[in-house]
């Protein structure tokens, strides 16, 4: 498994299976109701999950693999496809910013946050360096709403990034752990709390830090 995203309106958790080219929903009911679980092939290495933004909550799937981006509706139907360039094709998670735009992570020829256009995949901005020092490995993109940001973990450099939504700004967030960070994979940004939550690859930690 790489990616999880639930859904209050669907009532499902969707996760995306890496070695096995699927997503899986499963309901989130108390009763567990296994009968409503389905699960579909998706292109090569979904990895990063979200939903759109308007209308019903498609899912928005990052498909490492394949180099694309997957809109699926919530029953497993594909919307459309948009494939990215050879540059930004190792694609790690996507979120959705305007019916236009699209914000994306990727490695290869350029380790990059990028927003991408939804209509053929080029790439509108970019931001590939912080304080002089090139991304590396950047992986999980959440964004806090509430204050127009976006926060990247950026896993190879041990820290996680803050920028404005067009990229500008950008900076790193000061964590204050005795330790330090040890790849920071995964996040997830309690808006209502003001609480990020963190995984990291090799500690094997989720940490909570209080978020301003």
């Amino acid at each position: 498994m790489y990616g999880l995203a639930a859904c209050s309106v669907t009532g499902r958790l969707y996760i995306s299976d890496w070695d096995n080219d699927h997503l899986h929903a499963l309901p989130i009911t108390n009763d567990n109701d296994e009968e409503n679980a389905t699960s579909w092939n998706v292109a090569n290495q979904p990895a990063g999950l979200s939903f759109t933004l308007e209308g019903p909550p498609n899912l928005l799937v990052a498909c490492h693999g394949a180099g694309k981006i997957q809109e699926w509706s919530p029953e497993g139907i594909l919307i459309r496809q948009i494939q990215l360039p050879d540059e930004s094709r190792l694609v790690w998670d996507v979120l959705q910013l305007t019916d236009t735009e699209l914000l994306v992570s990727h490695e290869g020829t350029q380790h990059q946050v990028a927003v991408v256009s939804t209509e053929d995949g080029r790439a509108l901005r970019s931001c590939d360096q912080v304080d002089e020092v090139q991304l590396q490995y950047p992986r999980s993109i959440v964004l806090d709403r509430d204050l127009g940001r976006v926060l990247v973990a950026d896993q190879c450099n041990n820290r996680i990034i803050v920028a404005e939504t067009d990229l500008t700004g950008a900076r790193q967030l000061q964590v204050d752990l005795n330790q330090g960070l040890a790849w920071p994979y995964g996040l997830h940004l309690d808006q209502n709390r003001r609480r990020l939550y963190l995984t990291e690859w090799n500690q094997g930690r989720i940490l909570r830090v209080d978020f301003p």
